[in-house]
């Protein structure tokens, strides 16, 4: 689920900053970023105030979201493959991976972003997550 930019509409961008249950009680409304970036051991990052105020501006640990122990290894275990793409001697050149491996790793994350949605999507604390492309992550493949 990728959401609209707010944009300069400052009534959508409070709709994203919290959310109501149905007694009438304001609640802040987390927006998550999904992508890997090189050696941070996770893909979500705060995208809204709310986010940032309760995580931090740096990536979130999967251990810091509601989601399941085993979707937080997986996490884990993706960010360590991520890892495996970049060739850590001299980064500008070419990585190990071909795109067999490329192909088999975007496979991997599709799956695992689309269990991060909906295990997150059944919490109650409204988490919004967000995938932004590869195109404005770093890493992996394009």
């Amino acid at each position: 689920m990728v959401l609209p930019h707010p944009g300069p509409d400052p009534a959508a961008y409070a709709r994203l900053q919290t959310w109501w249950d149905a007694e009438g009680n304001e609640h802040p409304r987390y927006v998550l970023r999904f992508w890997f970036e090189w050696a941070t051991e996770t893909a979500f990052w705060p995208a809204n105030d709310a986010a940032r105020e309760r995580f931090g501006m740096g990536p979130i640990m999967p251990e810091e979201l509601p989601l399941l122990e085993a979707m937080q290894r997986q996490v884990r275990a993706l960010a360590t493959w991520h890892d495996s793409a970049l060739n850590w001697e001299y980064p500008p050149d070419p990585g190990p991976w071909r795109q067999e491996e490329c192909d088999r790793f975007n496979s991997a994350v599709t799956a695992l972003y689309a269990t991060a949605v909906r295990e997150l999507k059944g919490v109650r604390e409204g988490f919004i997550p967000r995938l932004v492309s590869r195109d404005q992550g770093e890493g992996g493949c394009r």
